[in-house]
């Protein structure tokens, strides 16, 4: 038999089917099985006539063979990130308020400790004059605070209205005054003492 043979359809079970045609007989390699046009679709379904393209289908569907483009990729993280950003900074802003809160006490802890340190000294140590916002980074038998922080201790004596002198109590007052900084924000805490004494003739 000589030149091509006529067209050939077959049909193969299941949801593929391919059909292939014009196969010459005079070349054997050919016999084998390898056709110059193959088409895979629903069972039945007839092998287009002309051209050499490949056509793929499965189940009524066909497939793409491409995938995502670099554009495609950049403005998918851009997306994303415009919607993880309000979650990361509500973080952030629950973070900044939790070392604030933490730093507040702090704070607190070495005013009280500074007072109550003044206070033991008693009246006559407390000298106004040596006392003007003097720096205490340490008290005796206390520990050192922050390099974050610092403190300081403000002695000041009694001022009575006009019309008291004759008053029995001399007072001095105390203030302690603590200055941080808190992710670049400037914080100042102060509390104040009282120490007394009767006043001498």
């Amino acid at each position: 038999m000589g030149g091509m043979t006529g067209r050939k359809n077959a049909a193969a079970g299941g949801p593929l089917a391919v059909g292939e045609m014009g196969v010459p007989r005079r070349q054997p390699w050919r016999q084998r099985g390898v056709a110059d046009l193959v088409s895979v679709g629903w069972p039945g379904d007839r092998c287009p006539r002309g051209g050499g393209r490949i056509r793929v289908a499965g189940a009524g569907h066909t497939w793409p063979r491409w995938g995502l483009s670099l554009l495609e990729v950049i403005i998918g993280v851009a997306v994303l990130s415009c919607g993880l950003l309000p979650v990361f900074y509500l973080f952030s802003r629950g973070n900044m308020g939790t070392m604030m809160t933490r730093d507040e006490i702090l704070a607190h802890a070495w005013a009280a400790e500074l007072v109550d340190f003044a206070q033991a000294q008693g009246f006559d140590r407390l000298d106004p004059a040596a006392n003007q916002r003097r720096e205490v980074p340490v008290v005796a038998g206390g520990t050192p605070v922050d390099p974050r922080f610092r403190r300081f201790l403000t002695v000041t004596g009694q001022v009575l209205p006009p019309g008291n002198a004759d008053w029995p109590i001399d007072y001095r007052i105390i203030l302690a005054e603590v200055t941080w900084t808190t992710g670049g924000v400037a914080q100042q805490f102060a509390l104040t003492g009282l120490v007394f004494a009767g006043r001498r003739p």
